[in-house]
């Protein structure tokens, strides 16, 4: 009884955190919106879904060429990410769809979208699958084969990176996630971090709150702002919910090591082929053998070839694998530059 009690009064704190959360996000993203680096320019682009209109910590201040506008009908361009929404809105434009999640998630996300959409329209897919027709059944639709553009969600603007340089790291490893059920990969996961917590009281694990969470030792809540974390941080637990699936990328990585913090990263092997191997450490399994090895890396120092150099890293991740910076190249004709090739 007292443990049904306490688990209650537990989700009525979080759900009063959340929503605390969800108004300081608000208020955070209001006050970039003044700060935004596209202002006045001849090219409008409307990157539509809520929640992305204004991620602008995925810039660092660049003069792009275009500005993005609120709304779809004074926009050239229109970028959908991950879910088209209100498809029969959109006539007349310029229409791009990156899809990001991996191949398990494509039936979820379009089992109500009319394939006459992208025809009619005559949109670019880009995505990191080996074909589009994993989510349509139509041919002759224009598609690139790409990886890894995001918004990222560390929360930091440019002046906050600007100043991770000198954080103080004295924690040593976490993790935050918010699927810990569902697909299989987040199964593991969480099965993973059971182990690991099990052998190292100095991981810490944060993200929503459900029952696989509150069942950790070591869950630490919610987390507003993911950069307030990675400042005080030496390592970030990094694990993809679909490890195995080539080119598959989340932001995680890249937000990480754009906040100073060297990831530990459970993913595909192309890995090796995006960053240099030098900026993380990769687990190549969630066996249990590999957390005897964990536990010994991370009683190094290894992390400083990350947190010493965090604003070069970070300003390479921003050229090379922003959303807006695929924007600014889509907008002008240019390449990708994460297309890939076979």
């Amino acid at each position: 009884m007292f443990k049904r009690v306490l688990y209650s009064l537990t989700r009525e704190c979080f759900r009063w955190k959340s929503r605390y959360s969800e108004k300081q996000i608000a208020k955070y993203n209001d006050a970039l919106k003044h700060l935004q680096p596209f202002d006045n320019k001849a090219k409008k682009v409307c990157v539509y879904g809520k929640g992305y209109e204004w991620f602008l910590t995925s810039t660092m201040g660049e003069n792009y060429s275009y500005q993005l506008v609120d709304s779809v009908d004074e926009a050239e361009y229109v970028f959908f990410i991950t879910k088209i929404q209100d498809s029969e809105r959109i006539t007349g434009k310029k229409v791009y769809f990156f899809f990001r999640e991996p191949k398990d998630y494509c039936e979820l996300f379009f089992n109500e979208v009319e394939e006459d959409f992208f025809v009619r329209n005559q949109v670019t897919i880009i995505s990191h699958l080996d074909s589009y027709e994993y989510f349509i059944n139509i041919k002759d639709v224009k598609y690139v084969r790409a990886y890894a553009y995001h918004h990222n969600h560390h929360w930091a603007s440019e002046k906050i990176l600007r100043t991770l340089a000198k954080s103080k790291r004295e924690n040593q490893i976490f993790s935050l996630t918010s699927g810990l059920k569902g697909i299989q990969g987040n199964v593991n996961r969480k099965n993973f971090i059971e182990r690991f917590s099990a052998t190292n009281n100095k991981f810490h694990f944060y993200g929503r709150f459900s029952r696989e969470s509150y069942g950790l030792p070591n869950y630490k809540g919610l987390c507003t702002f993911k950069w307030e974390l990675l400042k005080t941080y030496k390592y970030n637990l990094v694990l993809e919910n679909s490890p195995h699936e080539d080119w598959y990328i989340s932001e995680k990585i890249f937000d990480a090591l754009i906040c100073g913090c060297m990831p530990v990263y459970h993913g595909t092997e192309k890995i090796f082929e995006v960053l240099p191997k030098e900026w993380f450490y990769y687990l190549p399994s969630l066996d249990l053998v590999e957390v005897e090895k964990l536990n010994d890396f991370l009683k190094t120092d290894a992390y400083l070839r990350v947190a010493n150099n965090q604003m070069e890293i970070a300003q390479f991740i921003n050229k090379n694998f922003s959303f807006y910076a695929a924007i600014e190249n889509i907008v002008n004709d240019v390449p990708l530059h994460c297309s890939i090739k076979g």
